[in-house]
């Protein structure tokens, strides 16, 4: 927003640092520390910098939202909740 960019960031959240997480499921015999992630209000966080937030949350609610967001000619950001069968795990 600050300079000007009309950049549509799409954020793919599954609350898990995936790599983090599988190098320590593979490697480290499920020893888990750090991957979990506590993540902000990814919406409430783009407002607070003036940028519209959407949040999808189906594929094609992901399609429509990013068309509109195109058509606004300014910033903004989508969040997508995904899940991957190990969010919320410790």
């Amino acid at each position: 927003m600050q300079h000007g960019s009309n950049l549509v960031t799409v954020a793919f959240n599954n609350g898990v640092y995936e790599n983090v997480r599988r190098n320590q499921q593979r490697f480290y015999t499920d020893r888990l520390h750090g991957s979990l992630l506590h993540n902000p209000d990814f919406i409430k966080l783009s407002e607070s910098f003036d940028v519209t937030g959407y949040r999808a949350d189906s594929p094609s609610a992901l399609r429509t939202m990013l068309a509109h967001a195109l058509d606004q000619d300014a910033p903004a950001l989508i969040e997508m909740p995904i899940t991957t069968g190990s969010e919320g795990s410790p």
